[in-house]
């Protein structure tokens, strides 16, 4: 079995291999980027109060990244059409994902750059 570092060491050589642009869209859309906001934004200690049995995920996800002072608007959608992409709004200017998730890190006080946030972001989707 990998240790942690192993595991840390794989992950940043593959996201070393991709562009700007690739590490930009490291995050799906829809309901699989909605779980993995939550995730995000739990690891980042944001206050998550979410029950998959009876509470519709794309408004908890709204309520979660509100929680950071950004205006989440998430696509409810029940299965993975990488078309549909939730938006992300800070001071009214629509950002990117990985900004939000940036922003996120630094209101909790995490100050981390944006090479830790995909990172995490990684970590979200592809638990090790």
């Amino acid at each position: 079995m990998a240790t942690r570092e192993e595991n840390l060491k794989k992950i940043n050589e593959e996201l070393e291999k991709l562009d700007d642009e690739e590490l930009e869209q490291v995050a799906g859309g829809n309901y699989d980027e909605c779980v993995t906001d939550m995730n995000y934004l739990r690891l980042c200690g944001v206050d998550v109060d979410y029950d998959p049995d009876y509470d519709p995920l794309f408004l908890r996800v709204e309520e979660a990244w509100a929680k950071v002072g950004i205006k989440c608007s998430a696509w409810a959608m029940d299965y993975n059409v990488s078309v549909y992409k939730n938006e992300y709004f800070l001071d009214g200017k629509q950002i990117s994902h990985l900004e939000a998730c940036k922003h996120a890190a630094d209101v909790q006080g995490l100050n981390l750059d944006y090479m830790q946030v995909n990172l995490l972001i990684f970590r979200c989707q592809n638990p090790i």
